[in-house]
């Protein structure tokens, strides 16, 4: 029988009270393993080991951008080529940009320092793509993104989420759109809410594509998910995120 206290799984994930790791709690069920993918409420069935990318040059370890066909997953896009990009140079000009915007965003490289009061609020139909994957960065402390309403559909590639406090993202039940994360890195999440990575509530829809969670640590349940509603992930790696054991 697994140690009670300290639970580590084959990804240093570690779990604190139970015997299940420390990324995701699907609430009411079982604590899904780092090598396990979840598609809604049904069983896991295994998850193809992610290969290294050969097109990204990044300190994040990385995960093959060759997507799936997988029905319903929406994770395709990339920046087209000679197509514009974005300058900013700080998280309230990002928030102005973001805030009422429709349609797609590319970003030119950027690195963002957050304070723990702003954050970015997603209510609309809104790609948010970074024009070199994993070479845009949000950091610092509370929550970066919040999903709300029935016109919120959220779209993320290659950003990198770093030094949340409450979550990086938090995906609201109001949200009845599929909401996506593609290439996207979350990492050094820490705190003592539920779902330092990512946050969902009930009645929402969540695909993770090609992502990375990495060192994300929650005094609650899951250390990088915690999820409410129906996910699907796919060739997503897990590593060295802690959590408290599922109840």
């Amino acid at each position: 029988m697994a140690d009670f206290t300290d639970y580590i799984d084959g990804g240093g994930n570690v779990a604190k009270g139970n015997d299940c790791n420390g990324i995701f709690i699907l609430f009411g069920q079982k604590c899904v393993s780092f090598n396990e993918t979840l598609v809604g409420t049904d069983e896991p069935t295994p998850l193809p080991s992610p290969s290294p990318s050969t097109h990204l040059e990044s300190e994040y370890p990385s995960v093959s951008p060759s997507f799936s066909s997988i029905d319903g997953l929406s994770c395709d896009r990339l920046p087209k080529d000679g197509e514009s990009c974005i300058d900013i140079s700080s998280f309230d000009e990002l928030i102005q940009l973001v805030r009422d915007a429709i349609g797609i965003i590319v970003f030119c490289p950027f690195i963002v320092t957050k304070n723990e009061r702003d954050l970015i609020y997603v209510t609309t139909n809104v790609e948010l793509i970074c024009g070199v994957p994993r070479k845009c960065k949000i950091t610092g402390p509370g929550r970066h993104i919040v999903v709300d309403g029935s016109s919120s559909k959220l779209f993320v590639q290659g950003i990198v989420f770093e030094g949340a406090t409450i979550g990086a993202i938090h995906i609201k039940s109001r949200s009845s759109h599929v909401q996506s994360f593609c290439d996207v890195v979350f990492s050094e999440n820490s705190g003592a809410s539920r779902g330092l990575g990512i946050l969902t509530e009930r009645n929402t829809y969540t695909e993770i594509s090609h992502c990375s969670f990495l060192e994300n640590e929650s005094s609650d349940m899951g250390g990088a998910i915690f999820n409410r509603g129906a996910m699907l992930i796919e060739n997503a790696a897990f590593d060295g995120n802690v959590g408290r054991g599922g109840r």
